[in-house]
């Protein structure tokens, strides 16, 4: 018998120096001063990791859209979201899919996708209610070769 929805989370952390990145930061920074984040909050943020998630027992509301994170004193509206998930094989070594919507229809996957602006004290938010992932660790070579990072 099913116990629900289930979901074990690792960030990685993601360096990137390109300049496009390094102006989305100024944009963000920028942004987030509006509504008002407090210093404290600013250091807390990673800018960039990618989430490995091994979900089970989910069933057809699940979407890999709905990974988010609450960021202090903005809008709901503009809390970042996951992008560019990708399927992984259960053992995490292998690229099945990569793209939005590949995950629809899984009841049990090892799914990852980027994030940015991660807070690790925070929960992250997905279909089914709130998770912590592990603590933030360097990214693992065998994600770095999978599923590299692309610019937006």
């Amino acid at each position: 018998m099913s116990r629900g929805p289930r979901i074990r989370g690792t960030a990685y952390r993601i360096e990137n120096s390109s300049r496009a990145w390094l102006e989305e930061i100024d944009n963000y920074s920028r942004s987030i001063d509006r509504y008002g984040a407090t210093a404290e909050y600013r250091t807390r943020l990673v800018p960039l990791v990618l989430v490995e998630a091994i979900i089970s027992d989910v069933d057809d509301r699940f979407d890999a859209a709905d990974f988010t994170q609450e960021m202090e004193q903005a809008p709901k509206g503009t809390w970042q979201v996951a992008y560019d998930e990708s399927l992984l094989s259960a053992d995490g070594c292998s690229l099945f899919l990569r793209g939005a919507g590949c995950a629809t229809g899984v009841a049990s996957a090892r799914v990852c996708f980027y994030f940015h602006f991660y807070d690790p004290t925070k929960p992250m938010k997905w279909t089914y209610g709130e998770f912590h992932c592990s603590p933030v660790e360097p990214i693992a070579m065998r994600l770095a070769n999978l599923v590299p990072y692309r610019d937006i």
